[in-house]
């Protein structure tokens, strides 16, 4: 909530009366926040392999305690692409790979704050609120929120729409760059 509080105020310095708001993982948690709170500020709402909901028969993959082989497994429909190569490479100078890593932890670290131990903290009560015209993007072979959340967000928002990336895993925009744009910005183009 406090996420979705400072975009708030984020928009309010811009002079910016609503956007359209796209959000992946936590991300696409703090975006449905913002369109369930306050409908005003979310003009169209995409969300993409978002987090926000728990289920026990098919739980989201524990991210912070995975092993390195396993959350790349995870994250990519083929962690050998061209794609996922480029999401996971490091630079090879040794101080700017210090300071790659030292990014990677203090990420994970503030994420933890917002979805640890499990992402579920109250969405569910809210997310018939969303008004907007809301796109919801997965990929199909997404191991860290499997592809039943995006009917879990589907089925919660009225009027929502559902696209399942193929030969995408958790990072559609890292695997899947032409078509995912292609999804986004047509739906974000339709009167």
């Amino acid at each position: 909530l406090d996420l979705a509080l400072f975009y708030y105020d984020l928009l309010d310095a811009l002079g910016l009366e609503s956007a359209h708001v796209v959000g992946h993982s936590l991300g696409g948690l703090v975006a449905a926040e913002m369109a369930a709170l306050d409908r005003r500020y979310v003009r169209k709402l995409v969300l993409v392999d978002a987090l926000g909901f728990w289920r026990d028969d098919v739980p989201v993959l524990d991210f912070f305690a995975a092993p390195p082989d396993e959350l790349a497994d995870a994250l990519f429909h083929d962690k050998e692409s061209p794609g996922a190569q480029r999401a996971q490479a490091l630079p090879s100078a040794r101080e700017e790979l210090a300071e790659a890593l030292i990014g990677r932890m203090q990420a994970l670290a503030a994420a933890g704050k917002f979805i640890w131990p499990i992402p579920d903290k109250g969405l569910k009560r809210r997310i018939h609120r969303i008004q907007a015209p809301t796109l919801i993007v997965w990929g199909a072979s997404d191991g860290v929120v499997p592809p039943v959340y995006a009917e879990e967000f589907r089925s919660r928002i009225p009027g929502s729409r559902v696209v399942i990336l193929d030969r995408s895993g958790h990072l559609p925009m890292a695997e899947q760059p032409e078509e995912f744009a292609a999804v986004v910005t047509a739906f974000l183009q339709e009167e």
